[in-house]
């Protein structure tokens, strides 16, 4: 499991994780999609509420239970600047969504997952609850994932199973088509 990132921020030092089952709960608060979201958190489009469910969230993940992590939020927020939140938000979303920078999983595989959304970037949650049943993992087991996590999960499965070969065949001839009944 990946570790959570330890962050100092305006409510102190703390663990923050972000698992599917969060960022879920994070996309229903804020009607984005996890990359839509840091998308417009780097653009300076971000809403107060963005950072605060990243941060709420990243909190319960991290360990904290959800009352505590709520309260710890509302007192950071009443007490701080709402842009001194940027920052800390940015580093927990970009560390779920993304990894390790020197780890990283086959890049055929990121790009099926990230481009798997509906309106405003949402993720369709189901693609990935669906695959990891197919890869063998319950839905309590693919919500405790990271994006990363389920990415390296995904990219071993598709290699164990021909999936990184997709594509690198050659083309069949008129030939064996017309064997095959394809004109």
């Amino acid at each position: 499991m990946m570790e959570p990132v330890v962050l100092i921020w305006p409510g102190g030092e703390h663990p923050f994780r972000l698992a599917l089952r969060e960022l879920q709960v994070i996309q229903e608060k804020t009607d984005f999609g996890p990359e839509h979201l840091l998308h417009r958190i780097n653009l300076a489009q971000w809403a107060a509420a963005d950072l605060f469910e990243i941060l709420r969230n990243g909190l319960i993940g991290g360990g904290m239970p959800h009352v505590e992590a709520l309260k710890a939020c509302r007192k950071a927020f009443e007490d701080h600047p709402l842009i001194s939140f940027k920052v800390p938000a940015q580093a927990v979303l970009a560390a779920c969504l993304y990894g390790p920078p020197d780890d990283q999983p086959g890049r055929a595989c990121r790009w099926r997952i990230r481009h798997r959304t509906t309106k405003n970037g949402r993720w369709k949650f189901s693609i990935y609850y669906g695959n990891g049943a197919v890869m063998g993992f319950t839905p309590a087991q693919i919500g405790q994932m990271t994006p990363w996590e389920y990415a390296c999960c995904f990219d071993g499965w598709q290699k164990a199973h021909g999936g990184a070969d997709r594509g690198a065949g050659k083309p069949m001839s008129l030939e064996r088509l017309r064997e095959l009944g394809i004109e």
